[in-house]
């Protein structure tokens, strides 16, 4: 299959992938702390049921910002940037990827907090993995994350 613009990819709600996701939350962070104060924000999300995946990316990326406090907004652009690394932001894109270590510059750069599952701290779990766990103290779980480093 060719590659697509990521901006151009339908979602599929004919199958019932968002009922299976909301019920996965639901049965694996059910008992975290946090996870009543913050669920029904991320599932009308998916009763919106965006057209485009980016839609969808950019509605979750929205609500975790608003959760987190974080007062970046995420720049949108029509055509891949090839290097966009520059004086003002650090690039990541590349860095990041399901089937590669995390880098050195992101390596325990999240403070440990106490997770639904197993006895030790497991780092980049996901977002909502810290949210459901820490709530309002998520943010500053991250203060070590460069992610939104301004040069």
């Amino acid at each position: 299959m060719p590659k697509q613009p990521v901006h151009t990819i339908e979602i599929d709600y004919s199958q019932k992938w968002v009922n299976l996701h909301l019920r996965s939350l639901q049965t694996n962070y059910g008992k975290a702390p946090y996870f009543t104060y913050y669920f029904d924000d991320i599932a009308d999300i998916y009763q919106i049921k965006p057209a485009l995946l980016a839609d969808l990316n950019i509605a979750i990326l929205t609500l975790c910002r608003r959760i987190l406090q974080l007062p970046q907004t995420p720049i949108l652009h029509e055509n891949y940037i090839q290097n966009a690394d520059n004086e003002l932001y650090i690039d990541y894109r590349q860095d990041i990827h399901p089937k590669r270590n995390i880098p050195n510059t992101l390596q325990n750069s999240l403070q440990p907090y106490t997770q639904v599952f197993g006895k030790s701290f497991v780092q980049n779990m996901s977002i909502l993995d810290l949210i459901f766990c820490e709530g309002i103290n998520a943010k500053t779980k991250m203060t070590k994350l460069p992610l939104y480093e301004i040069r």
